[in-house]
């Protein structure tokens, strides 16, 4: 594959991570850093069911919808990222990333547009003559689509409160525990997705009804989700690996392996678009 081509489904699969689930699921999360504490398939401060966690965290997470957010992923290509997002719609964001193989990448999403930093030892190889390009969300390049299917799934699972209200009627909570993470108290919540329901609840429109038969074609039939949450229920962590399609071989899959945290929930942040006379498009576009 080109490598221009390879960065860029790289930085589509950054997109996409940063959504709290934003993919197919195929195998199950396991918890780091943090100390357990009790344990079971009961609810805690009443919390038994999907719909009722993502009641919860909806309440909170609409008055603060902002936070800072780190990532480790590696599977695709090894990337640790950070930065700032605004959840809504549409989703703001302004990300970091350093990406195996081509250094510091820095990805901004404004008014349903992306728009990425090419690392200056890439500009030359990819025909780049601005410091940023522009991903256009309506434009017929493969490369335009590609990163627009990515933007449309981070827009739509990048807050945690809607991700979980997409998954309540498919969804049960299968574990619950208490525990200490980075100093503080939190609840780890466990939650199965059965994804015929989850396919079954789908408008024909989504995004995810894809991965989710590629998923149950595979042979999978269930997908697990793990996510934390504090004492003022936002969410501070979540874990995932994931299968996604191979981009430099057809009919074979990679597995991804994420952590991602969420801390200062609720703290003005600012994200600006690049000025316009940075932004040039992709050659091609």
């Amino acid at each position: 594959m080109p490598r221009t081509s390879l960065l860029l489904c790289g930085i589509a699969a950054c997109l996409a991570t940063v959504t709290a689930c934003g993919s197919t699921v195929s195998g199950s999360a396991a918890a780091t850093g943090g100390t357990s504490g009790t344990s079971g398939s009961g609810g805690v401060g009443g919390v038994t069911t999907v719909a009722q966690l993502g009641e919860l965290v909806s309440s909170n997470t609409a008055t603060k919808n902002t936070a800072h957010f780190n990532l480790q992923m590696s599977g695709l290509l090894d990337t640790t990222g950070s930065g700032v997002v605004k959840f809504g719609n549409p989703l703001e964001m302004d990300e970091r990333t350093t990406m195996q193989g081509f250094g510091d990448i820095e990805t901004v999403l404004k008014d349903n547009t992306a728009y990425v930093k090419v690392p200056e030892a890439l500009a030359s190889i990819m025909k780049v003559t601005t410091p940023w390009v522009r991903i256009d969300p309506n434009g017929t390049s493969q490369m335009d689509q590609t990163m627009s299917q990515s933007l449309k799934l981070a827009q739509q699972n990048a807050n945690p409160a809607t991700m979980i209200d997409n998954i309540k009627s498919a969804g049960a909570i299968t574990s619950t525990k208490t525990e200490q993470l980075d100093g503080q108290p939190t609840t780890h919540y466990t939650i199965t997705v059965d994804l015929k329901k989850w396919l079954a609840s789908m408008d024909a429109s989504d995004t995810m009804s894809t991965e989710v038969n590629a998923a149950l074609k595979a042979g999978l039939t269930t997908e697990p989700l793990d996510i934390w949450v504090n004492s003022d229920n936002l969410p501070v962590k979540f874990t995932e690996t994931m299968k996604i399609d191979n981009p430099a071989q057809q009919g074979q899959t990679i597995t991804i392996s994420t952590v991602g945290t969420y801390t200062d929930w609720g703290q003005p942040v600012t994200i600006t678009a690049p000025p316009a006379d940075q932004v040039g498009t992709l050659p091609g576009n």
